[in-house]
């Protein structure tokens, strides 16, 4: 089968999907249902539209192209864990669910179809608390000499002002249209002043796609479950050398990338992502607001250059201000950076995954509430669930993930995401790190042996 133009509009991704179903001549139902989910998470990547609203799409054409009483399967067997139906670790990597994988979204869908509203008030009451404490703990840290107030206010102000710079995640998953001033408030009073504004992180829907997720098209993903241990080492050294590589990008390559057009796109596709792959190159969509992201590159500009020149030309501040920025800047990214590190297995190397692929290659931490929260802001601690569902709001996702847990089976795909605590995640990180290093030298060996 052919696929639709990628181009089309999210809008008539259900007409098309009609279209897909009705034509009764291309087959059953159920042949058509893995190319239709497929197809509805490339447009998903291809239009940066919400995955959430390509969900409800896909779960308006499941509804119809999987009937359970037409095929006679039992609703148990189809929400248990793949491999008690079909055994399709190969199926999960190449990016098409199976038939029971699609009844399994299907129907966890149908579970949580009231979750999926975003609350405003709760986004703008929730970004001003935090703000005020972020803000003020680091005025408090930045003007207090070494002592126990500067240490504890660097600490309150690093997890405040990670929190506040999460919400980059929930603006990346929100339509262009949708709170538009929510966006530039964040981008205005949180994204220059931390000199992240939300452009940075409008890859995010490669680490969502189908075709991308787990591939070299993914910036936030990288095997470090296939080992060696160094690369886990090599991940975290980054936190230290990220402070400097962003007053490059907004006090050198800013101005620079105004002088040719081709410089100015160069630009925004290698040195414009918050992405854990330091090689990333995104794609940028044709109808990007590039100037927006101009006027906020000229704001981060200014703001990096009063930085530096109220120390080197100015002289109104002391050099030691620029220490301390640089302390409090590796506290909040390295938090964000210990995170990532169980965020996913990041053990994929055999090209795309299916949606449950990406499901079960995911991880959900529920022990320990406020210590998590505090790790996890805006529910990152439900990140399996959030790749099953991405356009489920942060302030729903506890809710979201009860649902599940009490009404799907206790072998599901879903309940094998859970984890205890983030030190059992990332044990369990570091054993598959391990245990994969051994046996790629251990083949090696073998094919050195049989070479000889």
């Amino acid at each position: 089968m052919i696929y639709p133009r990628a181009s089309a509009k999210s809008g008539h991704l259900v007409s098309i999907c009609r279209q897909l179903l009705d034509d009764s001549n291309q087959g059953s139902y159920l042949s058509k249902l893995p190319i239709i989910t497929n197809f509805t998470y490339r447009c998903g990547a291809l239009t940066g539209s919400s995955c959430g609203d390509f969900a409800s799409s896909y779960a308006v054409v499941a509804h119809r192209s999987f009937p359970l009483s037409r095929h006679g399967d039992s609703m148990a067997t189809l929400l248990r864990a793949p491999s008690a139906v079909q055994s399709p670790q190969a199926e999960h990597t190449h990016g098409i669910d199976s038939a029971a994988e699609a009844a399994f979204v299907r129907q966890a869908r149908l579970l949580l179809h009231d979750q999926f509203e975003r609350k405003t008030w709760v986004y703008w009451a929730d970004l001003l608390v935090t703000l005020v404490i972020g803000y003020g703990a680091a005025s408090l840290y930045l003007h207090f000499g070494l002592g126990v107030v500067k240490i504890t206010a660097l600490v309150v102000a690093a997890f405040a002002l990670f929190r506040a710079g999460t919400f980059i995640h929930e603006i990346a998953h929100m339509g262009r249209t949708s709170m538009r001033g929510f966006r530039m408030f964040w981008d205005i009073c949180c994204g220059v002043p931390m000199l992240m504004p939300a452009f940075l992180y409008d890859c995010h829907k490669d680490h969502h796609s189908i075709p991308h997720y787990g591939t070299k098209q993914d910036g936030e993903y990288i095997t470090l479950g296939q080992g060696p241990i160094s690369k886990i080492f090599w991940y975290l050294s980054q936190v230290l050398v990220l402070p400097l590589a962003v007053v490059i990008r907004f006090q050198i390559l800013t101005p620079i990338s105004f002088l040719h057009p081709k410089l100015r796109t160069w630009v925004l596709e290698r040195c414009s992502n918050y992405t854990m792959h330091p090689f990333y190159r995104r794609q940028l969509p044709e109808n990007a607001p590039r100037a927006y992201w101009a006027f906020l590159d000229i704001l981060c500009f200014a703001r990096v250059s009063l930085m530096l020149g109220s120390v080197f030309v100015l002289g109104t501040l002391p050099f030691t201000r620029l220490v301390d920025m640089y302390l409090l800047a590796i506290c909040v990214i390295g938090l964000n950076w210990a995170r990532n590190l169980v965020a996913h297995h990041y053990g994929n190397e055999d090209g795309p995954m299916s949606h449950v692929g990406q499901l079960t290659d995911s991880i959900n931490i529920t022990g320990k509430p406020y210590i998590t929260e505090l790790l996890f802001p805006l529910g990152l601690r439900y990140h399996a669930l959030h790749h099953f569902f991405a356009g489920i709001p942060y302030h729903s996702l506890g809710t979201a993930h009860r649902i599940l847990v009490e009404k799907l089976p206790a072998d599901s795909p879903y309940h094998s995401t859970i984890r205890p605590s983030f030190f059992a995640a990332l044990r369990e990180l570091w054993s598959e790190a391990r245990a994969n290093a051994a046996k790629k030298r251990a083949a090696r060996k073998q094919n050195y042996a049989a070479a000889a």
